[in-house]
């Protein structure tokens, strides 16, 4: 992190804020370990971000950028979450 400290403060800064959940939300991920091997959940979800975002075209700042992908996946949570999409799936 400290590498990065001049040249990219804020990703430096973000970096060290982040670590920590995401040390959290690998530990919790246990019991579906073997269903995420694969990467193909995070490809679908990066698509819908690519698709949604190219609608928008141009955002005013980074701000409106960070809701709408944030809206996208705190969506895709919660249906991971209800059942309504298995984390065995692969598209």
């Amino acid at each position: 992190m400290q590498k990065y400290a001049k040249t990219a403060f804020t990703l430096a800064m973000w970096f060290a804020t982040a670590i920590s959940e995401g040390v959290t939300i690998v530990s919790g991920l246990a019991m579906h370990r073997t269903d995420l091997r694969t990467v193909n959940m995070l490809e679908r979800l990066n698509q819908e971000i690519r698709q949604c975002t190219r609608v928008v075209g141009v955002f005013l700042n980074e701000a409106s950028c960070l809701r709408l992908v944030t809206a996208l996946v705190m969506e895709t949570s919660d249906e991971w979450e209800a059942g309504k999409v298995s984390l065995a799936l692969t598209d």
